[in-house]
């Protein structure tokens, strides 16, 4: 969804400027997400090798 977002934007301006704007918009929320879920997620992912002990 967000490259045919990018691509009408594209369309309708002519420039790849305002595109690689809209695209950058929708990326910065999950960058910025992305290390919070991870570290909220990273006690209940097991990982291969290690056992939890309470």
């Amino acid at each position: 969804m967000a490259v045919a977002i990018a691509l009408l934007a594209l369309e309708r301006t002519g420039s790849a400027g305002p595109a690689a704007l809209l695209m950058a918009a929708w990326l910065v929320p999950h960058i910025l997400v992305a290390p919070l879920v991870g570290r909220s997620v990273r006690g209940f992912v097991a990982r291969p090798g290690f056992t939890r002990s309470s």
